[in-house]
């Protein structure tokens, strides 16, 4: 046989092998291992300051996956203020303050994780400035509240107040104090001083005063005299046709003993007290001129002779006086109320027991006498089951140490 012919036959299933081997081979190479999962390098919170960027950075496993490609998605955080971001690249840019997750998502097979990032600031972003009301009365004030965001925003100090409309209508001073000068509507703008682009606005309008108002309006005149006069502030321009005048007790009922008289050239009110007696009584004037019927009030404390006597709070019977009570021992005391008139009025006080203490203890409180057994009580009364002791209370306002008033008070004592 041709020598040739046998070497070809001999090498041919070497070439075979080495084909089939060198296949197997490219076949295996041509495969792409696929994603797994993605971690994110961070702690699960990341804070940062607004304008700030942030590198966010990740791992896509297994470390030599074929397709390493993700994409970012940002959602709100539950019951908070959701921040705005952009996110290009991996590179986080913070454009408002608040709250927002952040996902990353594999390309491949769609594998997630997240993280929390809190955006914050202590940079003024803006100011938000308003008024109690919109319309106020010549010669009236009123606050700009400002408001601040963040709420912990630098130069809180740095505001400046301005008349921006209505000039001469309104005037502003430096804490943001509006007073009505004159009948008009102004507009008045809020700005910090440190960032002129940050800014608010309010509007105001001013009315005409009311025709009528007590001078002392919402004061209590307290006096020792039996006459006064009230001075009226009454629009210029407005002429008193008539007029009628309410005097009431502290119970709102009609009070007698006052007659008074208004004068309606000079605008005064006269009154003059026809008894003796402390009182508190509310002068209620309802006054007609050309712009119409107007009310106001005054109350008037009258010093005189005080008085006071014993009451019973909250009694079920309708009975208003006391004149005995009793106490036991070991008990956490009684509670025993007294009334003084005038009752607005700061008042001294002395108390003496009839046998000095040895049974009973005794405070003045808020309008009430605390009685409670004295700590030796059970031993002073030596066998005893009861024992009487009185309570003599001694009242005088303190600018009139001469002028007194007396309560005395029956305590029964008993195991």
């Amino acid at each position: 046989m041709n020598k040739k012919l046998i070497l070809l036959m001999l090498a041919l299933p070497l070439i075979l092998m080495l084909c089939l081997f060198t296949a197997t081979s490219t076949v295996s190479l041509a495969i792409k291992v696929a994603v797994s999962k993605v971690e994110l390098n961070e702690d699960a919170v990341v804070y940062i300051d607004l304008d700030e960027t942030y590198d966010i950075s990740y791992t896509v496993y297994p470390t030599n996956a074929a397709n390493q490609n993700v994409s970012f998605s940002a959602e709100p955080v539950e019951n908070s203020t959701t921040a705005i971001v952009k996110i290009e690249g991996n590179t986080l840019s913070a454009e408002s303050c608040g709250k927002v997750k952040i996902t990353v998502t594999t390309v491949d097979g769609g594998y997630k994780d997240s993280f929390i990032v809190e955006i914050s600031t202590s940079k003024l972003q803006g100011i938000s400035s308003s008024i109690e009301k919109d319309t106020i009365k010549l010669g009236e004030s009123i606050d700009i509240k400002t408001t601040f965001s963040p709420l912990v925003a630098q130069y809180q100090t740095q505001l400046k107040y301005e008349v921006i409309e209505g000039v001469g209508v309104v005037s502003v001073n430096s804490q943001g104090i509006v007073t009505a000068e004159n009948v008009g509507s102004a507009k008045i703008k809020v700005y910090c001083t440190i960032n002129n682009d940050v800014y608010d606005e309010v509007s105001i309008s001013v009315e005409n005063s009311y025709a009528m108002e007590f001078l002392k309006k919402n004061e209590t005149i307290t006096t020792k005299q039996l006459s006064g006069e009230i001075k009226l502030f009454v629009d210029e321009n407005a002429s008193i046709n008539s007029y009628s005048l309410e005097v009431l007790d502290k119970n709102g009922e009609n009070y007698n003993a006052i007659t008074y008289n208004l004068s309606k050239e000079n605008k005064t009110l006269s009154y003059q007290f026809t008894n003796q007696d402390a009182c508190t009584i509310t002068l209620r004037l309802t006054v007609t001129t050309d712009y119409g019927t107007f009310t106001d009030e005054c109350e008037i404390v009258r010093i005189g002779k005080i008085e006071a006597s014993w009451v019973v709070k909250n009694d079920p019977n309708g009975d208003y006086t006391k004149q005995t009570t009793i106490i036991f021992i070991g008990d956490s005391g009684a509670e025993i109320y007294f009334e003084v008139q005038p009752s607005n009025l700061e008042i001294k006080h002395q108390i003496e027991l009839s046998e000095n203490g040895k049974f009973i203890s005794c405070e003045v409180r808020d309008g009430y006498l605390l009685v409670k057994a004295s700590e030796n009580a059970l031993e002073n009364l030596n066998g005893s089951s009861y024992v009487v002791e009185i309570i003599t209370l001694t009242i005088w306002l303190d600018n009139q140490p001469n002028d007194i008033v007396t309560l005395t008070l029956t305590v029964n004592v008993l195991v």
